[in-house]
């Protein structure tokens, strides 16, 4: 009842101007990849968008090695951020960006303890600096006050900076191919002001004849998609894309897409460039492992008795690369039903270090 009352909300203010669509100011968007400590002696990273007054993107501590963090918020007037973790809503990150270049403020760690930190923005070398292009727009349904609205928003990161120009063109095929599923690519503000005008006129054209009255919840539709950097260095780099839908119906659909890409060879990485051919079967039973670990499940006990396709887990190919392990990704109706959702597991180096093949791109990276 709350979304829908803030939904009626902003619709009653945008319906002051008829319909608008806002595009982020193009010198309010920017990517930074940041390098600090916790105080002072534990290494920290973050690879953040900004884009317009959101702020989002991962945050990692290698002293601990865990995964990175997921974080969304708000940069506000006076400069502060606040960040939550996506998954529970909770505050992790407080800080306040400094002339543009440092961050500064407390991080909460998993105790519920305030740390300080500190970290600036640096392009090592074999990092990537991005420009970012980005579209957010709310439109209702139709000129009145009551109208049920729709949500658009999207980004989408462009190499620039002193990236070799042909690695940055098979860098961005890729993002347009894998990412955001389009054979050509075209100029990136266009591409998403051409999705987000599709979107309004899918909106309007399957709910312009619907009873509002009677269907006002499943009429307010929602799509994001979000692209952000989970690592940068190395000479490698991993992409997330979330995909968000909401369509009318009981829930939306959350999918999660990775691309992980070698400046280097200029190539897309596959899980099977990175683990000897005869692994798979360890590596599936490490994945396993760790999803019984994740949902409290008996490893003895079959998965299928808990709401699996199978007892048997496959090693993904939607997969991404951190300075400390390997993440693999399952979105819902992969492995399991709605009630089990989306399941990411996290694999370190200490744990894969005998299944990796001596050429791999990860060496570079960790061992």
């Amino acid at each position: 009842m709350m979304k829908i009352n803030l939904l009626k909300i902003l619709a009653l203010i945008f319906l002051l101007v008829k319909s608008i669509g806002m595009t982020c100011a193009q010198d309010q968007n920017k990517y930074v990849h940041l390098l600090g400590y916790i105080d002072s002696e534990e290494k920290v990273s973050a690879d953040l968008i900004f884009a317009g007054q959101k702020v989002y993107g991962f945050i990692h501590n290698h002293f601990t090695g865990d995964i990175p963090l997921e974080l969304s918020g708000t940069l506000l007037e006076d400069g502060k951020i606040v960040l939550a973790e996506v998954h529970t809503d909770e505050t992790i990150i407080e800080a306040k960006l400094l002339d543009e270049v440092t961050l500064s403020g407390t991080w909460k760690n998993e105790t519920g303890e305030l740390r300080p930190f500190e970290m600036s923005v640096r392009f090592l070398e074999g990092s990537r600096q991005f420009r970012v292009t980005a579209v957010s727009s709310l439109q209702p349904l139709y000129d009145q006050p009551d109208s049920p609205v729709a949500v658009y928003e999207s980004v989408i990161l462009s190499a620039s900076g002193d990236t070799d120009k042909t690695s940055a063109e098979k860098l961005m095929t890729m993002i347009y191919k894998d990412l955001f599923r389009l054979s050509t690519q075209t100029d990136a503000l266009i591409m998403l002001k051409d999705q987000e005008t599709k979107f309004f006129e899918q909106y309007r054209s399957n709910n312009l004849d619907i009873n509002t009255k009677e269907n006002y919840q499943y009429l307010n539709w929602e799509k994001r998609k979000l692209l952000s950097v989970i690592y940068n260095d190395k000479d490698l780099l991993s992409l997330k894309l979330h995909d968000y839908a909401y369509t009318g119906g009981t829930s939306g659909l959350s999918i999660s897409r990775y691309l992980v890409y070698d400046f280097v060879t200029g190539k897309k990485i596959a899980p099977s460039n990175l683990f000897l051919p005869e692994s798979e079967s360890r590596l599936s039973k490490l994945i396993r492992s760790s999803i019984c670990s994740k949902l409290n499940i008996d490893p003895d006990f079959s998965l299928s008795d808990y709401g699996f396709f199978s007892n048997e887990i496959p090693v993904s190919q939607n997969f991404f690369i951190t300075s400390s392990g390997v993440g693999f990704h399952y979105n819902t109706y992969e492995l399991a039903g709605q009630e089990t959702g989306p399941l990411s597991v996290f694999i370190s180096f200490e744990q894969i270090k005998e299944l990796v093949n001596p050429e791999s791109q990860i060496l570079r990276v960790s061992f």
